[in-house]
This record gives C-alpha cells, structure tokens and sequence, in this order.
C-alpha cells in the first residue's frame, strides 16, 4: 500500500506537525501516542522517505543532509525534556527491566533514533526525577 502525496512539502509539514504534537503540546499521561510503536514506526519512516525523495528523485543533497541533521539526537533539547517527563510519569517505569525501558524510549523518541549510551543518560534522568518527586 502506498500514500500519496502531492508534494515534498505535504511529506514536510506532515512530519513536522507529528512533531510538534508529539514532543511540544502538553498533555496528560494516559496519552497514546508518546510510546506508541506503530506511530514510532510511522513517524520514522515518513522521515526517511522525506530524505529518499530529495536525494534520489529530486537529486538535492542541501535538503536531505538537513534532515539527516535534523534527525541527530545530540543536541535536541526539548524533545528529551519530553521523554523525560512522560516516562517518569509513567506508573509501570519501575517495573521495567533495562531492554523494556530501552524499548519504550526508542518509541518515545521516534523518529530520533538515539544510541543506547543516549537511552542510558535518558533512564537516569527519569530515575533522579522520580526521586525528587517521591515516586521512587
């Protein structure tokens, strides 16, 4: 099955707008999309065809390199400043073992794809502010 789009621009607003609603509108924790692995997935892969157009159909490596910037995980700010506070609030985080707490941040990140010495640093952040919340 394929989506079509109109245009490269369509692809573009569309992954900046999942985006924005994923990492910059607030929201209550019982939201579904934060750790979804479909919209993880979905999300990830528009990305990637964003790029995959601009490269090989349009031949523009100025945009394609921007967005292969763009989707370096060193250096974003507000996007972890979401994970971490969807994830420590989180009522099962305690319960997960190390590759599930990978698994739900991988998701949470997405399109992001950030290393495991990343998710590490991301797991003490949500620990140290369960402390300080008391929920540790």
């Amino acid at each position: 099955m394929n989506l079509e789009f109109g245009d490269i621009y369509e692809m573009e607003m569309l992954a900046k707008t999942l985006n924005h609603v994923k990492f910059f509108e607030e929201r209550p924790i019982e939201d579904p999309f934060m750790a979804s692995p479909i919209l993880a997935n979905v999300h990830r892969r528009l990305i990637w065809s964003i790029i995959e157009v601009y490269e090989k159909e349009l031949r523009l490596q100025g945009p394609a390199a921007r967005w292969l910037e763009w989707l370096e995980w060193d250096g974003r700010y507000y996007e972890p400043l979401a994970v971490v506070k969807y994830a420590s609030d989180r009522g099962d985080w305690d319960q997960l073992d190390q590759m599930a707490k990978f698994e739900v941040l991988r998701n949470c990140c997405s399109p992001f794809e950030p290393n495991d010495t990343q998710l590490s640093e991301l797991c003490g952040q949500i620990d140290e502010k369960r402390r300080a919340s008391g929920v540790y």
